[in-house]
Formats: C-alpha cells, sequence, structure tokens
C-alpha cells in the first residue's frame, strides 16, 4: 500500500530525488505498510523472535504532552525516506528515528508551533544544539544523550550528501560517558556490585539441581542461566540455540549459536572445557524434555503458516460451544471472544455458539500480532533461511508461567528476555523472583535478587581471576577487542597485582618501585607490596603504578606523557598495535593544531600543539624500547619524573 501525502511547498530537487529513493527503499524493507502512516513497524526486521527491543518507528512528537500530535509532512518525509534508506537494523532505526523526533522539538521551539513554516533550507547547527539541550532538561541520561546527538550527527550527514541540507556540525557539549573508575582497583572493587552475590550463585545452583519444588515452566526457565554459566553468553544467545546446540569437531565440544551483537546475522561456535560441555548437555537435556508437548504443538503452527490450525475435532464442527472454547483455549473464558468472534444463538440447546473459521481468524490475527515466530521463523541463518520454531531450544506455550493465566495450549512463543528476568529478579508489577518465593536470601537477609547479564560479568571475572588471557577471553566470547572486557573484569586487588608482584619480587621488572623494593630489609619487602602496590590503573595501552590516594594522576591519565609510573608489556602485540594506532591520530591532530597556530585561528591552540607533542615524544620513546634481562615488561619512563624514590 502507498500513499503519498502532498507538501505546502515546493520540493527542491534534491529532496524531490531524495524522496522517491526513500519510498522505493520502503517498499522494498516495509512491504505491505503505508509511508505516510505515523507508525512504521520494524518487528519484521528483527533478527529474532525473543522479543528483544522495539517493535516500531514513531513519527509524532516526543515531548510530555505531544505524544499524539503527528510530525508535520514536509519534515517527517525526508526522515522517513533517510531511515528506508540508511539500514535494516531495527535497534539502528529506532535509535536515529528518535534524535530525529528530539530535532523536531527543537524547531517546534523556533517555529512557536507553526510546522508549516518548516523548510529543510532553514536548518542549522543551533537547532541540533537546541535538541540536545531538551534531551538534557528532559532528564535523559548523559550517556543516551551522547548516543542520541551522534545518530542525529549520522542523520544530518547523511542528509548533506544527498544534497538536502547544507553541511551541518553542531558543536554538542555532552561528552562520551567514560568511567574513569574502572581505570583504578579501587573503582574496580566497587563496581564488584556488579557481580552475583556467591549465595545467589549457590541459590540458582540448588534451583538447577531440584532441591526446591518448582513449575516446569520454572525448571525449563532455570536452564537458561545454567547455560550463561558454562558459556559466557549474553540472556538473548541461549534463547536462539538450536536443539542441538553442543556438537563435538575434532574431538573438541563446541556450542554453536547464533551472536546477538554485530551487523547482520553472525553464527558462532564457542569450544567448551569437559566440565562446561557437561553442564550445557544437561541443561539442554532437560530443556527438550520440558518443551515435548510445546514442540509438538510447534510443529502444527510452522506447518501451517498462513491459517491457524485447530484440533481435528474442532475442524469437524462449524459452530463451537463456550465449553468447547474453554477447551481450546486452556479454561479460558469465552465471553470476551463474542466482540471479535461470529456468534449466534443456538435454537436448540439456547446457548451461544461461536463460528469456527471466524475463530480460527481471531487467532491468525492474533497470531501474526504476537507470535510471528511461528510463521516467520526464530532468526535468520547464515543462509538467509530462518530457524523453525519447532527446531528452537526455548520454547513455551503462551501464559506459562502466569500466576493468574490459564496456559493456552494452541499458541507457543520462544521463552522471553523479560521471562528470565522476572524468574532471576521479580519485576515492577509486583511478581516475585524464584528465589523470593522460595525465601532464599543474601548474607544481609536481603531476598536474592539479580538480572541475566550479571552471569556474564561473572564468567569473565572469574576466568580471568584464573590466569586466562585476555586475548583468549576476547576470543571466546567473540568480543571486537580488549577494550570490550573491562566494563566486565571485576578482579581484586591482590588478583590484579599478582603478576605484578612476581615481576617485583623476582627482579624481572626494573624502575623505582623495583629499586625501592630491594632496598628494603628482606621481612618489610611484602609489607612494601602490600601497601605501595596497590596504585594501579589499567588502560588499554598498559598499566601504570602512581598512588591515586596520594595525588591525583599528574598526566590527566595519559600514560604516554612520559609518565614514571607507566609499564609497557613489549610482548603483547595488540598493545603494542594500540599504541601505533594512537601515534597516527596523534601525528594528524598535530598537522591539524599546527596549522590552525600558524594561521593565528582558535584559542589554547598552542597549548594543545604542546600537549600533542609530549603525546608524540612519549609514544615514540615506548616503541623505541627493548625488553631487558629476561622481562617482556618495561618501564619506558624509568628516569623521568615518579612520585617513587629509591631510600638512598
Amino acid at each position: 500500500m502507498k500513499s503519498v501525502r502532498p507538501f505546502a511547498r515546493p520540493l527542491s530537487p534534491a529532496e524531490h530525488a531524495y524522496l522517491e529513493r526513500g519510498r522505493a527503499a520502503f517498499e522494498v524493507k516495509f512491504p505491505g505498510q503505508d509511508f505516510a502512516a505515523p507508525l512504521w513497524s520494524i518487528r519484521h526486521l528483527q533478527k529474532s523472535g525473543s522479543g528483544q527491543g522495539n517493535v516500531s518507528l514513531l513519527f509524532v512528537g516526543i515531548a510530555s504532552g505531544k505524544c499524539s500530535k503527528r510530525l508535520p509532512s514536509c519534515f517527517a518525509e525526508v526522515v522517513k525516506a533517510y531511515l528506508a534508506i540508511c539500514g535494516k537494523e531495527p535497534g539502528t532505526l529506532y535509535n536515529r528515528s528518535t534524535a530525529a523526533r528530539w530535532l523536531w522539538e527543537a524547531l517546534a521551539v523556533r517555529l512557536s508551533g507553526h510546522g508549516e513554516l518548516f523548510s529543510w533550507e532553514i536548518l542549522g547547527k543551533e537547532d541540533a544544539e537546541r535538541a540536545e539541550e531538551l534531551m538534557l532538561e528532559s532528564g535523559m541520561k548523559q550517556g543516551s544523550v551522547y548516543r542520541r546527538c551522534v545518530d542525529l550527527q549520522v542523520m544530518l550527514t547523511g542528509l548533506a550528501q544527498a544534497g538536502v541540507i547544507a553541511a551541518i556540525s553542531p558543536d554538542f557539549r555532552t561528552p562520551r560517558q567514560e568511567s574513569a573508575d574502572r581505570m583504578t582497583l579501587a573503582g574496580q572493587e566497587a563496581r564488584s556490585s556488579l557481580l552475583p552475590s556467591e549465595e545467589a550463585i549457590t541459590a540458582l545452583a540448588d534451583v538447577f539441581a531440584g532441591k526446591y519444588a518448582l513449575s516446569s515452566f520454572e525448571r525449563l526457565v532455570s536452564c537458561i542461566p545454567a547455560l550463561m554459566f558454562a558459556t559466557g553468553l549474553r540472556v538473548i544467545e541461549p534463547l536462539q540455540l538450536t536443539t542441538n546446540p553442543v556438537r563435538k569437531e575434532g574431538g573438541v565440544d563446541f556450542l554453536f549459536y547464533f551472536k546477538a551483537k554485530g551487523h547482520g546475522t553472525i553464527e558462532e561456535k564457542i569450544p567448551l572445557s569437559a566440565g562446561q560441555a557437561a553442564l550445557a548437555q544437561e541443561a539442554v537435556r532437560r530443556a527438550l524434555e520440558l518443551t515435548r508437548d510445546a514442540r509438538v504443538r510447534a510443529k502444527e503452527l510452522v506447518a501451517s503458516p498462513h491459517q491457524f490450525p485447530l484440533p481435528n475435532w474442532a475442524m469437524e464442527k462449524d459452530w463451537l460451544t463456550a465449553r468447547e472454547i474453554g477447551d481450546l483455549l486452556g479454561g479460558q473464558g469465552a465471553m470476551y471472544l463474542s466482540k471479535h468472534v461470529e456468534t449466534r444463538k443456538d435454537p436448540v440447546a439456547k446457548v451461544t455458539v461461536f463460528n469456527r473459521s471466524s475463530l480460527q481468524s481471531y487467532l491468525q490475527m492474533l497470531r501474526e500480532k504476537n507470535f510471528q515466530e511461528s510463521i516467520r521463523g526464530v532468526t535468520r541463518r547464515a543462509d538467509g533461511t530462518w530457524l523453525p520454531l519447532d527446531e528452537a531450544l526455548f520454547i513455551c506455550f503462551k501464559n506459562a508461567g502466569h500466576a493468574e493465566r490459564a496456559i493456552n495450549p494452541l499458541m507457543v512463543s520462544l521463552i522471553r528476555q523479560q521471562q528470565v528476568g522476572t524468574f532471576l529478579g521479580g519485576s515492577g508489577n509486583g511478581l516475585k523472583s524464584v528465589f523470593e518465593r522460595l525465601g532464599l536470601i543474601e548474607k544481609d537477609g536481603r531476598a536474592i535478587n539479580f538480572n541475566s547479564h550479571q552471569i556474564r560479568h561473572y564468567v569473565t571475572s572469574k576466568a580471568s581471576g584464573a590466569g586466562i588471557a585476555d586475548t583468549y577471553l576476547v576470543r571466546w566470547q567473540r568480543r571486537a577487542h580488549e577494550g570490550d572486557l573491562l566494563a566486565y573484569k571485576h578482579l581484586t586487588s591482590e588478583e590484579r597485582l599478582r603478576r605484578l608482584r612476581e615481576h617485583v619480587r623476582s627482579g624481572r621488572l626494573k624502575g623505582d618501585i623495583a629499586t625501592m623494593y630491594f632496598s628494603l630489609a628482606t621481612d618489610e619487602r611484602d609489607i612494601f607490596l602490600e601497601t605501595v602496590v596497590q596504585a594501579v590503573h589499567v588502560t588499554h595501552l598498559g598499566f601504570c603504578v602512581h598512588d591515586f590516594n596520594a595525588s591525583p594522576c599528574p598526566s590527566a591519565m595519559n600514560c604516554v606523557k612520559r609518565c614514571g609510573s607507566y609499564l609497557f608489556d613489549t610482548s603483547d602485540a595488540l598493545q603494542r598495535q594500540r599504541l601505533v594506532d594512537l601515534q597516527r591520530r596523534n601525528e594528524r591532530a598535530l598537522q591539524d593544531a599546527e596549522a590552525a597556530q600558524q594561521a593565528g585561528a582558535g584559542l589554547l591552540v598552542a597549548e594543545w600543539v604542546d600537549e600533542l607533542n609530549a603525546t608524540d615524544e612519549g609514544l615514540r620513546i615506548i616503541l623505541a624500547t627493548l625488553p631487558k634481562d629476561d622481562s617482556a615488561i618495561v618501564a619506558p619512563f624509568e628516569h623521568d619524573s615518579s612520585k617513587y624514590r629509591s631510600l638512598d
């Protein structure tokens, strides 16, 4: 269906061409939908049917009290064209549409509500900057504001490249949110609250082991965190597993799964130890046993995607009684169906009966709206086909696990992330977690409560604490780079500094701290390591000993600016590559700053040139430093200033 709403003003040639491109892309990416509608469904673009993310794009006002007011077509249709052209990732589309809606809020303020006066020619950087201010004033978190500003800048760049607007470079003031406390041991330990407690881990293990009386649905859901502990997967990833995810290759057990993050469909496999494989296989075995009945029904649904299948006894009848409807829908009352299903009065029994064909049509409509995985499939595979619902591991009947609603044996879906979240941590609607229901508590008497993502933090921290190298953890968890691990490793000071202490004690680490260590009496050396060598901040460029409790970082966290406490692992190829990349970026920035200085433009340019020169000098020294003796760890600036001095 195609609908075009006329503009109140003539279109520029660039706008006209862009809208034609957008409408053509829309017909392909959003079949059967209306380009002019205030809402586009993006459910069909989702890579999975596990209930992740938003399912609609809205083209209405976003500020309080304006959600029912449609955006003017002169603004909305160009935004729609951009969204239709720019990509197919639902999350990206949703975020950029939200950024565009905030831009309109800023424009509406400037136009005093007269949207008909808008044209893309009047758009300026101040409008985008005002949109940022409105987001901040709304109470949105700074991290979210930063990301929406990035989305807005990307959209404006795309429109400028298409000739719809002039190039715009807003001066957004919200910085990227970096947590400096991740760089210090004290801060990292403070973040240990992100880990589930040992009481919670034990309680969950007991739940999975069957030590408590649970419903079949609770036993099924308990298999999901068990798989997460065995594999370190994100919660959405086990929800998309096939019925045979653990397989051997070359004598090694692997778990095959669909990677949740990344563009397109990524089918991955991760190696499992014997213990991991045993836990994963037990969870899979239990899940298959507990989903046997739902899988039979799922096969029937998959085999009939366009007509809702009913049992043979119901198909033999044209009219069904309320009791028969209850049998079909699991005891659910039939009276609410009278608004949606054709009925009549049975002349003999004097009761209301329901038309079977009309019932099928209504149930099919509900299925297409809320249970598309039984029609389309669960998740897109690498070959472009979809994993059928009956071949997915974690499936259930509608209302399974619901405290007040009867199970509907006709509808089958994937287990949703929300159901896993409620199982582990309850919900704001008063639903209790399995721990609260069973009376399982923490040491301080509080009910055990944690979220599924804490499991990933726990697995990463335990693996790192056991000595597994970051390079291997990155490959095992299929992360983009080692920096992604920083938010997930919650190690104690002792765990992080074990390697450093060993190098100091063995004499493999040179520098002021090592000199001080060996100048102490033997019985005082360990005390020194326990008290002084706690001051470590860890970055993706290396690690550094500096006591933050005594003074702030003198280099403003720029370790490469001749910091006498900086340590570099020459054997770490990724660490070296990051330094090389930083050197290239710094050289380009230095060239720009020097050009600006020569042109006499800008404030504080001379200071920036000095800063960039200092960074460049430090990087050259680091990359030229060679390992000494048998230690790969070096202190490139060991003769530069440091807060530590030898006792003599």
